[in-house]
């Protein structure tokens, strides 16, 4: 048995009988085939690589092919081994390492859920680098999407060149649309009414937090409701102008006898109109007179741009009659004080006073109410002495009365 590494001739002495002969054998020696795998010996996780190798005429890997080129996929660090045969016959063998590197595991964080016309941040972690489908390559970006959903991608490359990917949907939650309806003029000292809408929660700069509110401005003021709908919110204001109410004052308030009148004065640059218009001179004028038989509140009230305007006064009426009054002496001396007698009552509305001397004789008749006997009967002056009276009189309430009495005169 040989085992030549190079060309070598074999030769024998081959002797029988003390005769000899010699012969020769050549062996041939043929180099074994060089094998050479070409392919990439390092790949990530999910990729395949193809090992080709060359040197021979067959070939047969450990994997059961008997291809020149085979396409792997390993999952782990693997070795591959191809045995090639050449021309001769001659095999030989090649092993080929591939390793696999892990992929970069990565990650997103976020708002998943926004409101329209908002932004967020979505930060991406796990891998050395990182490019967008927005093409920003930084790891944070900040996003306002307006379509729902949107989804935002990255791919991360490792430190070992391996990369992944992963992505993030977004809802975007629509954006209600807040309104406010309601007069946007209120005059002076009223209350105006507001109503907001589009959402399900309200916040007004007034404090209030329901839709409908009250105001009552002094002066023009912007309201501003916040509305609130799945937690997106949206905002709405509305301008109430004050209308300025019209300039009117009436006086004044006074006290009055049943039967008297009063007179009602008013102050204004704008046509007016009393109330009631009852027991009154004029309802449009002033001065007024009036002649309440019970104690009544007169209103004078303007309108100016569409807004009124009420001044009132109240007009007392005393109808506590009381009793008849004649005084018991008098001076006609011409001094102006106590120059003549007459009836005195709150309620007088008809009256007939007659004087007498002690002797019966009528010296003064009056059926008004004002009426005053001077101390003269018929142009001359009566002398200083007793004289008797008589009253009959009708109140305004209705009573009859009647009085007799004496009264002195003195000059």
């Amino acid at each position: 048995m040989v085992s030549p590494i190079v060309n070598t001739t074999y030769s024998v002495i081959v002797e029988v009988g003390g005769c000899s002969d010699t012969a020769t054998f050549a062996v041939t020696v043929n180099s074994l085939p060089t094998v050479i795998v070409t392919g990439d010996n390092t790949i990530c996780n999910g990729e395949s690589t193809t090992l080709t190798a060359s040197g021979g005429t067959s070939y047969s890997w450990n994997t059961g092919s008997s291809l020149d080129s085979i396409v792997v996929s390993p999952t782990a660090d693997s070795s591959y081994v191809v045995t090639v045969t050449d021309a001769n016959g001659c095999v030989n063998t090649a092993n080929a390492t591939v390793t696999v590197n892990n992929l970069p595991v990565i990650n997103i964080n976020g708002t998943s859920s926004i409101c329209n016309g908002q932004s967020t941040t979505l930060n991406a972690t796990g891998a050395n680098t990182y490019v967008w489908n927005t093409a920003e390559t930084t790891s944070s970006i900040d996003v306002a999407p307006t379509s729902n959903p949107t989804s935002y991608q990255v791919v991360g490359t490792g430190v070992n060149g391996c990369k992944d990917s992963t992505q993030f949907v977004i809802n975007v939650i629509p954006k209600p649309v807040a309104t406010i309806t309601g007069n946007a003029s209120v005059c002076f000292g009223n209350t105006l009414a507001l109503t907001a809408s589009g959402g399900t929660i309200y916040i007004w700069d007034t404090g209030d937090s329901t839709a409908n509110i009250n105001v009552a401005p002094i002066d023009t003021i912007i309201y501003t409701v916040i509305v609130i709908e799945n937690g997106c919110a949206d905002t709405s204001s509305i301008n109430v102008n004050v209308i300025p109410l019209p300039i009117i004052s009436a006086y004044s308030d006074t006290t009055i006898i049943m039967g008297q009148s009063a007179v009602l004065t008013v102050a204004s640059n704008t046509p007016f109109t009393w109330s009631p218009n009852d027991s009154i001179s004029c309802t449009n004028c002033s001065p007024a007179t009036v002649n309440p038989k019970e104690t009544t509140t007169y209103c004078a009230t303007t309108t100016k741009n569409g807004c009124p305007n009420t001044s009132c006064v109240t007009v007392v009426v005393d109808n506590v009659c009381g009793s008849l009054f004649v005084p018991n002496a008098f001076t006609p001396n011409g001094d102006g004080s106590n120059d003549c007698v007459m009836v005195y009552n709150n309620c007088l509305q008809e009256v007939l006073f007659r004087v007498y001397s002690r002797w019966g004789v009528m010296l003064f008749e009056s059926e008004e109410i004002d009426g005053c006997w001077d101390g003269t009967y018929n142009g001359s002056d009566m002398n200083t002495g007793v004289y008797v009276f008589t009253v009959k009189a009708k109140l305004i309430n209705g009573e009859d009365v009647e009085l007799k009495g004496n009264v002195s005169l003195f000059r």
